[in-house]
């Protein structure tokens, strides 16, 4: 299980309060949480689709502020550029499928 500093240091007392706690952690996780491995998308947000446009507008940004500082960009910027695919934990195979389905 992902990290949480939210994680009761003591534990839990009863499993009522391990289910509240796990639907709570799985909402974070999946709908308020961005993921480095998801571009800094929620996996909800991947799920459901739209992240084209999230992903234009941060690239239009980056742009921006290459074209307002060009100094503070000399390795360039991240790659916004999205995949049709994903994976928790990729073998090589799969990451080079990744790598040629980014659209």
């Amino acid at each position: 299980m992902k990290y949480s500093p939210r994680y009761p240091l003591d534990g839990f007392q009863t499993i009522e309060e391990v289910l509240e706690w796990g639907d709570a952690f799985a909402d974070w996780c999946n709908n308020k949480h961005y993921h480095s491995g998801l571009k800094f998308m929620t996996p909800s947000s991947r799920h459901n689709g739209g992240i084209g446009k999230i992903m234009n507008n941060r690239k239009r940004v980056y742009e921006t502020a290459i074209e307002l500082n060009l100094q503070r960009f000399k390795k360039g910027i991240r790659s916004w550029d999205t995949s049709e695919m994903v994976a928790l934990n990729p073998t090589d195979e799969v990451k080079d499928k990744i790598k040629k389905s980014i659209v």
